[in-house]
């Protein structure tokens, strides 16, 4: 929070500094009591409506918004219809972020066969789109059963688009443990590891999934993603500890 701020304090006329202080707080928010988040939603609102005068057009403020009106309580200004209408100025902006918007409005709502048809609407409408592949092949990744060879596809065209992002690899490794793929999942960390030396997720992955085939390969990535501190959007040391001491290897 105090480095959100101080950025603001050096250019409050950056809007992506205004959306970044709002994230912050939206994110201190989801661990405060109730009287705290009704007063941090205010702030919130405050710094993302700043940040989207300065830049109407800055979509990630606008998925902040959406996500907004989704988690937060009615007495603090969450509305469904609201999220869907921010879902369509989104779609006004960029076509495929549209769509993967109306996917998250869909996916809160439950509507897990909407949710697979907009992602899909997304990859087709903007084959480049990286985030519109790496959402589908989560989507399939999670499907009950999984589609492992849908979610590969997706993984592998995001790879292919940018090599240089975490997020194919790691669900190409989740989908390689699944299948028991050894040398194919050696291949891909190790790729992972050259083109994103600062992320280790595609150990987490492979291990939350490797575990009931292969306890100590499973305790040997979970070492290997401790090794260096995980990004601030990824599980934690204490998640990767507490899957140690699962494994009774801790």
């Amino acid at each position: 929070m105090p480095l959100a701020e101080r950025a603001v304090a050096l250019d409050a006329r950056t809007a992506r500094y205004r959306r970044q202080l709002a994230e912050v707080v939206g994110v201190t928010a989801q661990h405060a009591n109730l009287m705290q988040q009704l007063l941090l939603a205010r702030r919130f609102r405050r710094e993302l409506d700043a940040a989207l005068i300065l830049d109407s057009r800055d979509v990630q403020a606008e998925r902040d918004l959406l996500e907004f009106y989704l988690l937060a309580p009615g007495i603090a200004g969450g509305d469904v219809r609201k999220a869907e209408a921010t879902a369509g100025r989104i779609g006004a902006i960029d076509p495929a972020e549209g769509f993967l918007a109306r996917a998250r409005v869909a996916e809160f709502e439950k509507r897990s066969s909407d949710v697979e048809a907009y992602l899909r609407r997304a990859v087709e409408v903007v084959p480049s789109a990286y985030r519109a592949h790496i959402a589908l092949g989560q989507f399939y990744l999670k499907s009950v059963p999984p589609k492992l060879a849908e979610a590969a596809r997706e993984a592998r065209l995001a790879v292919a688009l940018d090599g240089g992002r975490v997020d194919g690899y790691s669900i190409l490794a989740a989908v390689q443990a699944q299948r028991g793929e050894w040398e194919a999942l050696n291949d891909t960390l190790s790729a992972s590891v050259v083109a994103v030396p600062d992320d280790l997720t595609p150990y987490f992955r492979a291990a939350e999934h490797v575990q009931r085939l292969n306890w100590d390969r499973a305790e040997r990535y979970l070492r290997i993603y401790l090794t260096q501190e995980p990004e601030g959007n990824e599980p934690t040391a204490a998640e990767a500890r507490g899957k140690l001491a699962h494994l009774g290897a801790d």
